[in-house]
């Protein structure tokens, strides 16, 4: 029955109109995809599941199809139960699918229906637009106009036997209005040797990216979308999860030469297909698949786009080999991997000099990794950045690339805020962006716009991690212990007691003043073979001088002294920080100055709102330090937006 019916039949649809599948064959006039009267496709092959199917079995079936298996199913799901649905059990509550049988056989006719008359309607029939060759009469074969006679009287026994059963699901005649909100999850890689994930992934960011452009639209952000990867969730889940109305999934397929890309526009609230659609890289190049994806987004959604928006939305061209280096670099810098990622994008430039993505994105790769004691690195990202903008003038990785370089190497505020504004201003609601920008104004003190900025992100990137540590930080330096409190609390909900958790706990416990807590906890930290790091062994020198050990204090900072000497992980400043507690000023502000000259980012960002230094603010050479890192100019040129 595979071999010769169901995987024979998709050959014989698929195979384009011009030519035979073997002798004494002819071609299925009509192909595998049905364009229906309300402007969506639909496949002629429709799934049924009567029980969930294992992954291996999962794998061949979408290969065959080229695509995602999405099927109206008919299964009864409880504890240790996996069967087929009896049409008399119509208690959902019962079933963990919450299926009833009725609803599922009226769906399955409203599906046959619209197939039939996509078939019956010349204009809305033919394969999909990549594969059709040529419009041919439909109804000249006698045997075909038999075979659609058949279908029909079949679906009309379907039909009117659920409308006997269900008038209610047939009367409806309300039209709903459209929810404006959509997830992205990374295109699935259904190549043998799955090594596409990259470009699977890589295509729902060029899309998300896309998206978050358009001010009416909601779009999940990457990292929660994200979340969903390789795992087998049902799509109503995931639309409740993420608070979002559609879903829009894909797959990719590479073999020899040829690229298969499948995208499907799915609502969440009845696994509906809103539009689906196959591509084939042989004959449409990559940028066109993903601008077509985008518009049939905004068609289904009903949205509405300014000349701005619709500009934004159309991706920039390169060719295949640059496009896909820069997608591997794109890949790593989303997994925190800077130095590969950059030479990926150094690839991808050297491929196509005109193609302004990789600038922008290498730069802020190299912003987030640099020496920034090198003044030539410094440059060369200011270079990268800025010819990214002078390819594109609406790149907003570009002005976010200038803004991070601004603010952390060359100590100009006022002028970073101006670009991350920019950023903003190009890409309203991209999370990244908004936590970028959330997390300068934090250390610039600007809480409440930190803050509102977090709250945006976090709203449509639930489980980004950053929007959380912005909070926690603007609560904890703004001084307020209970709202830091109530957001490591939900921070450890969601993500659980990890490093970053521990972090947070950390720097409460000494906003409490609860030091002898937190040197017990520190102490169990490494007894339990824990390396405590130079953040940790400066609380726990602090916390000993707080409590009047000065002994214990001045022991742990020998062992802070004999630590590697590494500007990342701010070594002097966290020196300055003990001294500081321990009222020693020349050895504070000596270890402050050094800091501050070896560009250690912790002073840079932390020096203006660390409440550790707050009694020498008024001493001269603090002013001195303050006005050399160029906090002076940020008051009085900061963007007032």
């Amino acid at each position: 029955a595979w071999q010769h019916v169901f995987c024979a039949f998709n050959i014989l649809v698929s195979t384009p109109l011009s030519t035979g599948v073997g002798p004494g064959v002819r071609p299925d006039p009509f192909g595998r995809d049905i364009k229906l009267s309300n402007g969506n496709v639909s496949s002629r092959i429709l799934p049924i599941k009567i029980h969930d199917i294992d992954a291996e079995d999962k794998a061949i079936l979408e290969t065959e199809i080229g695509g995602v298996l999405r099927a109206i199913d008919f299964i009864y799901k409880e504890a240790g139960v996996n069967r087929p649905l009896r049409s008399n059990e119509e208690n959902p509550g019962k079933n963990q699918n919450q299926t009833t049988y009725r609803n599922q056989v009226n769906k399955v006719a409203n599906a046959i229906k619209e197939i039939i008359s996509g078939m019956k309607t010349p204009a809305s029939s033919n394969a999909s637009p990549i594969e059709r060759k040529a419009d041919l009469p439909i109804f000249k074969s006698h045997r075909i106009r038999k075979y659609i006679i058949a279908a029909i009287a079949l679906f009309l026994v379907v039909f009117l036997s659920g409308y006997y059963f269900y008038p209610k699901l047939v009367s409806s005649s309300e039209v709903e209005e459209v929810d404006k909100s959509i997830a992205v999850l990374p295109f699935t890689d259904l190549t043998p040797g799955h090594d596409m994930e990259y470009f699977g992934d890589g295509i729902a960011d060029e899309i998300i990216n896309s998206l978050t452009t358009l001010k009416d639209l909601k779009v999940t952000g990457r990292t929660s979308s994200f979340q969903f990867k390789n795992e087998k969730v049902d799509l109503r889940t995931i639309g409740e999860k993420l608070g979002v109305g559609y879903v829009l999934e894909g797959s990719v397929q590479k073999y020899a030469d040829h690229l298969r890309i499948t995208a499907q526009l799915i609502r969440t609230s009845d696994n509906f297909h809103a539009w689906s659609q196959r591509f084939d890289m042989e004959e449409v190049n990559i940028f066109k698949i993903q601008d077509a994806i985008a518009a049939s987004v905004v068609e289904k959604l009903q949205l509405t786009l300014s000349a701005f928006e619709r500009k934004q939305i159309i991706k920039k061209e390169t060719n295949p080999a640059a496009y896909s280096e820069f997608l591997k670099g794109i890949h790593m810098l989303k997994d925190g991997k800077f130095h590969p990622a950059r030479s990926f994008f150094r690839r991808s430039i050297s491929l196509d000099p005109e193609y302004a993505p990789p600038y922008a994105f290498l730069g802020i790769a190299m912003a987030r990794s640099i020496d920034r004691t090198n003044r030539d690195s410094v440059n060369a990202t200011i270079r990268f950045a800025t010819r990214a903008i002078e390819l594109d003038s609406d790149m907003p990785e570009g002005y976010s690339a200038l803004g991070l370089i601004a603010w952390t190497s060359e100590h100009e505020f006022g002028k970073a805020q101006q670009y991350f504004e920019k950023s903003i201003e190009l890409n309203p609601s991209s999370s990244y962006t908004k936590n970028r920008y959330g997390y300068f104004l934090t250390w610039m003190g600007d809480f409440s716009k930190a803050c509102r900025l977090a709250r945006e992100a976090q709203a449509s990137d639930p489980i980004d991690n950053n929007s959380y540590t912005i909070l926690l930080d603007s609560a904890y330096y703004n001084g307020d212990a209970t709202a830091a409190t109530r957001i490591l609390s939900d921070y450890g909900r969601v993500f659980g007691k990890d490093t970053r958790w521990l972090r947070g706990f950390l720097i409460l416990t000494y906003q409490r003043g609860a030091y002898k807590e937190l040197c017990k906890r520190i102490d169990s930290l490494a007894k339990n073979g824990h390396e405590l790091d130079n953040v940790e062994l400066s609380t726990l020198a602090r916390c000993y001088s707080k409590m009047g050990m000065n002994k214990a204090s001045d022991s742990i900072l020998l062992l802070l002294r004999k630590m590697p000497i590494d500007n990342t992980s701010g070594y002097y400043y966290q020196l300055a920080r003990v001294f500081a507690i321990q009222n020693k000023a020349d050895s504070c502000f000596s270890n402050l100055a050094r800091s501050i000259n070896r560009y250690e980012l912790e002073s840079v960002i932390a020096l203006k709102i660390d409440p550790d230094f707050a009694h020498l603010s008024k001493n001269p050479r603090y002013s001195e330090l303050y006005q050399q890192l160029g906090y002076d100019k940020y008051q009085r040129d900061k963007y007032k937006k």
